[in-house]
């Protein structure tokens, strides 16, 4: 089942448990690429504990679209900016 998706960047995303059998789910991934949807997958030990990355991958396979990810808790109400420019 897909957890989150992003129409305007045709992006789909799993997350699913150390369980998960992914072979069973290969044809409905399959349907899914071919009409145009990236598909990326992460346990979710992985993204617990490694929700940088997790983020970073999802941030690259986007590209360039208009994408804004929302701040982590514990960095909302700060006032500094970026401009790129680091």
């Amino acid at each position: 089942m897909v957890d989150f998706y992003c129409d305007s960047v045709k992006l789909a995303i799993e997350v699913d448990g150390s369980q998960h059998d992914y072979m069973s789910d290969a044809p409905r991934t399959t349907c899914i690429e071919q009409s145009g949807v990236k598909v990326l997958k992460f346990r979710d030990n992985e993204v617990l504990q490694n929700t940088e990355a997790v983020l970073e991958t999802i941030l690259k396979v986007a590209g360039d679209s208009a994408l804004t990810p929302a701040l982590p808790r514990r960095e909302r109400g700060k006032t500094e900016t970026h401009d790129g420019l680091d």
